[in-house]
């Protein structure tokens, strides 16, 4: 999972696991609750795309990306970034710091090219 890039403490994981839907449907269980919800607040601290946050996390850019408009279409993601705003604060006071920055770049070599490529404005 996510080894160096700051993920969401336990007591924000805790507020925002309560306002996941339950896990019961058909199919097999999700995974990786944690890893998407913290892939999705990293795209709304940081402005960064789906799919580099996917990677940042370890995980398929096609699962966040299901998980993501799904939970739109469901209004749990509003719920989760009301909830995690916190956690987005957090990570945004990282990015603009540039700690977060480096973290990624270690985790996610080609971090450096695309933020040359966005400009100093996606900070």
């Amino acid at each position: 999972m996510i080894n160096r890039v700051p993920i969401i403490t336990a007591a924000e994981w805790r507020r925002i696991a309560r306002v996941l839907p339950a896990n019961d449907g058909p199919g097999a269980p999700r995974k990786n609750d944690r890893a998407i919800v913290t892939a999705l607040l990293l795209v709304r601290a940081t402005r960064a795309s789906t799919e580099e946050a996917a990677r940042v996390c370890g995980l398929n850019p096609n699962s966040l990306t299901t998980r993501q408009r799904r939970w739109s279409q469901a209004g749990v993601l509003a719920e989760i970034e009301r909830v995690g705003a916190p956690a987005i604060l957090r990570l945004q006071h990282s990015w603009r710091r540039g700690s977060l920055t480096t973290q990624i770049e270690r985790r996610v070599p080609f971090a450096v090219e695309v933020e040359r490529a966005r400009g100093a404005g996606w900070r």
